[in-house]
């Protein structure tokens, strides 16, 4: 286990009198972005390394179930990504090409806590992007011969306010679909995968993250330039579709709210 920062202060530090494992370790890096998620990689000593959040909690028998999984695909050493119940369907997809594997995870393959990749197929050299260092890892596996999206949920979200402190739309917009848009140019994924995950970036991400961050403002992420942003990729209406839904989303909040509270009220009833 590796926690591992760029905080210049070493707050994070103080875990290590908490944790005392021969298994826990602190690492400190000095870098910008995101970047420190391929240090944290380069410092596991296990066959299988695997990113996780600090926004994300580990469900009951989680950890020893993907134990046991990463023990199943050592010897082939399938790629393996955890999307946690995002995709519909709680189960496990296999893939023999890194582009119907792309489309599937869809803009959901940008998520650092699904993230995983084989200590032998590990670069540390490879040129990353600051933001999206996982999804340059995740790319650099496109000849692998076989691909698991694992859907079953083994994470719950913690609650962490105002996260954010840079500018979400920006990076999505330019550095992820940068990414993906050269995958394109290097034969790695077909343009149909990039315009899927275009579309449901502009119907489901964008949105949603416009909703966090200018409607409820849960969220510290900046939304500068967000119209111009977009504009880089998206036709002239997009904007505008994009804050739309973002106010629909609304609506959506407060159904799930409802029915969160009438699911716990149901299984206090039964109890």
């Amino acid at each position: 286990m590796i926690v591992s920062d760029n905080d210049p202060k070493k707050e994070l530090k103080a875990l290590t009198s908490e944790f005392q494992y021969s298994n826990f370790h602190y690492k400190n890096s000095k870098c910008s972005g995101f970047e420190n998620s391929n240090f944290a990689l380069s410092y596991g000593s296990g066959h299988l390394l695997k990113l996780h959040n600090n926004t994300m909690v580990f469900e009951d028998s989680a950890l020893i179930n993907l134990l046991e999984f990463a023990k199943e695909n050592i010897d082939k050493k399938t790629v393996i990504f955890y999307s946690n119940g995002s995709l519909g369907n709680f189960s496990k997809k296999n893939f023999t090409s890194f582009d119907a594997f792309m489309k599937e995870l869809s803009f959901y393959s940008s998520w650092s806590n699904g993230f995983t990749i084989w200590k032998d197929d590990f670069d540390f050299n490879n040129d990353l992007d600051e933001y999206f260092p996982q999804v340059s890892l995740l790319i650099t596996q496109s000849k692998k011969k076989q691909f698991i999206v694992c859907n079953e949920p083994y994470f719950k979200m913690q609650s962490v306010k105002k996260k954010g402190n840079y500018n979400i739309f920006s990076v999505f917009c330019k550095n992820y679909l940068g990414l993906l848009k050269k995958a394109v140019a290097d034969k790695k994924i077909q343009i149909e995968t990039l315009e899927v995950i275009k579309k449901d970036m502009l119907f489901k991400f964008l949105p949603l993250n416009f909703f966090k961050t200018k409607v409820i403002k849960v969220e510290n992420y900046s939304s500068e330039g967000l119209k111009k942003n977009i504009d880089l990729e998206y036709p002239w209406y997009a904007y505008y579709l994009v804050v739309v839904l973002g106010y629909l989303f609304f609506f959506y909040y407060l159904f799930d709210g409802c029915r969160k509270i009438l699911r716990q009220s149901f299984k206090l009833f039964r109890a």
